[in-house]
């Protein structure tokens, strides 16, 4: 007879302090049903304030969590973690470099940030009642281009962030809406070029042919999706 392997797949964990302690019944329940599983996996959607320190990159929405809130997701029953969203960046690289370092103090599963883009797109892996588990995260966005990791490229240093799917957003409208809207970005002066100072000042302009271009901050080229998932894991 084959061995069943029982998962449990939540949500996101958006904690902000120690809940070990809540006083309630469906609460309970919900312990009580992730100590059941051979492997719970929640999405962590925070950084850690940790040693490293860091700098809030936010304004309103901006949100990090001390450390021992890793403390109450693993005795909550919590066995890996999804580390790539939103809220990862929200203290720049140091919040990365914390957010690591306590995950893996702690021996999570985790997935989805790194040092570098290579480590960022490591897929975790691991042994749980027996069966191995490998578990991949990255972000979606949109997000600004400096919190996404990269890799160190010539004098270029390595840069700790998220892993990133490389999506973009095109907006596909008849030839009359299109020229509507050609005349709009002609008439404001705003141009290909101005695409490219928005996100990377030095960065090359993009080209597009005539049947696409840029308007206000979006960019109307796109890759496919099994092409930006490919470079969004990495072997380990």
């Amino acid at each position: 007879m084959t061995k069943t392997f029982t998962i449990a797949v939540t949500g996101q964990s958006l904690i902000k302090h120690d809940i070990r302690n809540t006083d309630d019944l469906a609460f309970q329940s919900v312990r009580d049903f992730l100590e059941k599983a051979d492997f719970a996996f929640t999405n962590f959607e925070s950084t850690i304030d940790g040693q490293h320190g860091g700098w809030p990159l936010k304004g309103s929405f901006f949100g990090c969590s001390q450390p021992i809130v890793l403390d109450s997701l693993k005795d909550l029953g919590f066995h890996g973690l999804s580390l790539s969203n939103n809220h990862a960046f929200d203290l720049g690289p140091s919040g990365i470099l914390s957010t690591l370092e306590e995950v893996e103090k702690r021996g999570f599963l985790h997935a989805g940030i790194g040092r570098n883009q290579t480590m960022a797109a490591r897929a975790g892996t691991g042994s749980f009642n027996g069966r191995k588990v490998a578990l991949v995260a990255m972000d979606a966005g949109p997000g600004p281009d400096f919190m996404y990791a990269g890799d160190a490229a010539g004098e270029r240093p390595e840069r700790p962030g998220v892993n990133r799917l490389h999506l973009t957003k095109v907006v596909d409208v008849d030839a009359e809406a299109f020229e509507y809207l050609r005349l709009i970005r002609d008439r404001i002066g705003y141009t290909d070029m101005d695409l490219g100072n928005d996100s990377q000042p030095d960065d090359r302009p993009l080209s597009m042919p005539r049947a696409k271009f840029a308007f206000l901050g979006q960019s109307s080229g796109a890759r496919s999706i099994s092409e930006d998932v490919s470079r969004s894991i990495r072997p380990v």
